[in-house]
């Protein structure tokens, strides 16, 4: 079987997936016919069709994504986790049901009492020592970690429909690290804007080892962002086409930028204009003003970074923010698999569970 036959399987296997709705909201948000945008995706070389496939964030193919391609790629991906996340048992979890609909979960008191002391006394003596001024450290045994409450795994698998982990890991899980915050006065931050971290669903946490309230930038997020509304994949659509022109009058407000580089694919609200700025993008797409996310200490948040998120603006420089984070990303496409040296296709797992 020659390469372009494996591709059209795929897509033939991906489209399954792919309903009468979906379509119309693609073809209504671009203006483009669906079929005309699978056939140029049938034509492309197999590098190209490997990497749209994966989690690579955007595509530098401005005839495909004028044709609509990421939003394709964001309506697929959700469907694809979703299918997967119903098989492996997920879609009964009222954890899953939450952070699918809210986009974020907030856990107070998550670990037993006694874990969690003896987390914060390891945690607040490792800073006192290392990180006095700030920083971030990997914890480099995470199966002690989640063995505190194993809740965690599930709540990181859960999204992406898997019973098993692979890929992006440390010592065998999800990576976890010690991150103290120091609030600089730095208005050029791009976590303390509005903005998306990819164009399909992931999971980040936040295990509070402090209590962490307004003052002291709490994760904020947009309720309800991370679903393909018909606004919302308007605006990835409108992305997907200035990501790649710098002459495009959105350019400079929607991209992350920093010092030396721009990242297409992770798009800011509204250029790091915080408060009102943000807000009226906010209500033009049809979304309310972000909740903070604020909580007593031993408080465990969860969320999908493809909804808009930020770090909330501090009162004053030098506010501290003590946390243990945990992350866990992988290829939202299971049939198309990427390594430093080739791109190949891989096999009908979705068919097979």
């Amino acid at each position: 079987m020659s390469n372009t036959d494996v591709m059209r399987n795929i897509l033939e296997v991906y489209n399954k997936y792919f309903d009468d709705n979906d379509r119309h909201l693609l073809e209504e948000v671009t203006s483009c016919k669906f079929d005309t945008l699978m056939s140029l995706i049938s034509e492309l070389d197999t590098r190209t069709f490997c990497d749209i496939f994966t989690g690579v964030k955007s595509i530098n193919k401005p005839q495909l994504n004028e044709s609509g391609l990421q939003v394709y790629r964001s309506l697929l991906a959700d469907k694809v986790l979703s299918a997967r996340a119903k098989k492996s048992g997920y879609h009964d979890l009222k954890e899953y049901q939450t952070l699918m609909q809210d986009g974020f979960l907030v856990l107070e008191d998550f670990l037993p009492e006694e874990n969690f002391k003896w987390l914060e006394s390891k945690v607040q003596q490792f800073v006192s020592m290392q990180m006095p001024d700030g920083g971030r450290a990997p914890i480099h045994n995470p199966e002690k970690f989640y063995s505190l409450n194993e809740k965690m795994l599930t709540y990181l698998k859960m999204v992406w429909g898997v019973t098993e982990f692979y890929d992006d890991l440390r010592n065998g899980y999800p990576r976890v690290d010690i991150d103290n915050l120091i609030h600089k006065d730095y208005d050029g931050d791009v976590q303390k804007s509005l903005h998306t971290d990819t164009f399909h669903n992931t999971v980040k946490g936040w295990l509070y080892i402090d209590d962490v309230a307004d003052h002291q930038g709490p994760f904020a997020y947009v309720k309800g962002s991370h679903r393909n509304t018909q606004r919302r994949a308007s605006w990835d659509y409108e992305n997907s086409i200035l990501a790649y022109d710098p002459s495009h009058p959105l350019y400079k407000k929607r991209t992350e930028r920093r010092d030396t580089w721009v990242m297409p694919g992770s798009y800011r609200i509204a250029d790091h204009e915080k408060g009102e700025g943000e807000n009226a993008e906010l209500k033009r797409l049809g979304y309310d003003e972000p909740i903070l996310c604020t909580g007593k200490k031993n408080t465990l948040v969860l969320a999908t970074t493809k909804g808009f998120h930020k770090r909330h603006e501090v009162v004053k420089p030098g506010t501290q923010r003590l946390t243990v984070q945990i992350q866990f990303r992988v290829n939202p496409f299971p049939l198309t698999t990427t390594n430093t040296r080739n791109y190949s296709l891989g096999q009908d797992f979705l068919e097979q569970q």
